[in-house]
């Protein structure tokens, strides 16, 4: 992925999320912070501040911020699953890391969503599916709005 990629991936996730980024009291955007509403308040999700020397949002690069989306995929009620043997075979004989999201519906057994994507690392596969989750998932809520 380039870093324009992965930038517009991340805003996506984060939009996901509901994070979002406001102005501070002289009007002038804090960026590299961005804030989440809870019941009671808005509060800091993430800042770059506190992670120097990284830039950006840190879903592409770090586990716990990645795993943070995917649990809110499962709180949905999806089900994350990384093949069984970690690996997937691919045609040119490139081992892949291949991870998918899927609902069924309980009262047909029937596959009501499903999201598949591959890549070269672990981290890489949950990224990739994680976007073209949010992807799917934002078209469907937009869809239904219509």
């Amino acid at each position: 992925m380039t870093e324009q990629e992965i930038h517009h991936s991340n805003l996506a996730i984060a939009g996901f999320l509901d994070w979002f980024q406001q102005n501070d009291i002289t009007g002038k955007l804090e960026d590299g912070t961005w804030f989440v509403k809870t019941d009671y308040s808005i509060i800091v999700a993430y800042s770059e501040y506190k992670n120097y020397p990284f830039k950006g949002l840190p879903f592409y690069r770090d586990w716990n911020w990645l795993m943070f989306v995917v649990d809110k995929i499962e709180k949905l009620g999806y089900k994350c699953t990384i093949n069984k043997d970690g690996i997937h075979w691919c045609d040119d004989n490139k081992s892949q890391h291949m991870c998918y999201f899927d609902k069924k519906d309980e009262s047909r057994f029937a596959q009501v969503h499903y999201v598949q994507a591959f890549g070269d690392i672990k981290i890489e596969a949950i990224y990739n599916t994680v976007i073209k989750f949010i992807e799917k998932y934002n078209k469907k809520k937009h869809e239904t709005r219509i």
